[in-house]
This record gives structure tokens, sequence and C-alpha cells, in this order.
């Protein structure tokens, strides 16, 4: 699978789990090490927090390289502005 159908797969799951309010009917695949950098690199069954978690930081990481000004981001909820 390559790098494009990865971040797909990764964005769908963390819709899935946000929609549904869990982690519990995803599973990765054996071979997700050797995946490349859109799989999470950890997972723990049944904790969906943690699993959700770990997918937005590998999504956000994923975007990150392509955008690297996005870490200097940083968001002020008291002025609803970066």
């Amino acid at each position: 699978m390559g790098a494009r159908s990865f971040r797909r797969r990764l964005e769908n799951m963390i819709s899935s789990a946000l929609k549904f309010g869990t982690t519990k009917h995803w599973w990765l695949h054996e071979g997700r090490e050797e995946g490349g950098p859109m799989v999470p690199a950890k997972w723990k069954d049944g904790d969906d927090v943690f699993n959700l978690a770990q997918m937005i930081k590998v999504s956000y990481s994923a975007v990150a390289r392509l955008f690297p000004e996005i870490w200097d981001l940083r968001y002020n909820p008291e002025t609803d502005a970066f």
C-alpha cells in the first residue's frame, strides 16, 4: 500500500473513531510496522483514547512534514485566533 493509501486509511480511521466513539472496530494488520510513517506505531487494544491520540499524532506529523510551518502555529481559545 502506498503512502497516499495509508494517509487516506488513517484519516478514515480517525473519522470513524470519532463518529462511533471507539476504535474497537479497527485493528492494524500484522505488517503495520513496515507500512510506513502513516500507521500509528503504538496501539493498545481496547484503549480508545490512547489509540485515537496516536492516530491524530501520526496524521499531524504527516501534514507537518509537508508543511513545516504548521509546527509554529498556536491557537488561543480566548481570542479564537492563531
